[in-house]
């Protein structure tokens, strides 16, 4: 196996019980004081029970996300309509016959931006990290994304 942790080469560091508690040696995943794999102490703060009162948390994007995809016909109920990539950034829609849904994804470390083409401008950003509109320009922070209805 490959080398996650420090205790032995195997999968062990990635397959861990998933962290509901922040305390206890199982973190929550069972009612044990001893878990079958080893969990490291870097795990509690990704805990469910640290995440959940976190607005900036793993946990809380998800949750945004799923209502937002909920709530929005276009992307719950569209067809990928357009998929396009540069070196930096990936976009695609989903579409429906009442609109579309655009997202633009920077995968690299690093600042990128595109010409906006697709009018992203006038456009009602549902979510986004990262992102803004300048001199007709769309820019993505390290990693950044956002999510447009067009």
């Amino acid at each position: 196996g490959i080398n996650f942790n420090d205790l032995k080469k195997s999968r062990d560091g990635c397959r861990v019980p998933f962290p509901w508690t922040k305390q206890g040696a199982s973190l929550g995943f069972n009612t044990s004081e001893k878990s079958w794999l080893p969990v490291q102490e870097t795990f509690r703060e990704a805990a469910v029970d640290v995440q959940i009162n976190d607005p900036d948390s793993v946990f809380a994007m998800t949750q945004k996300m799923i209502k937002l995809r909920q709530g929005t016909p276009e992307w719950r109920n569209g067809t990928l309509t357009s998929v396009s990539r540069s070196d930096s950034i990936l976009k695609f829609e989903h579409a429906t016959n009442e609109g579309r849904v655009m997202f633009l994804f920077n995968f690299l470390y690093k600042n990128a931006e595109c010409d906006d083409t697709f009018n992203a401008r006038k456009g009602e950003v549902l979510c986004k990290q990262g992102f803004s509109v300048q001199n007709e320009k769309l820019r993505l922070a390290p990693y950044g994304f956002s999510i447009i209805k067009m």
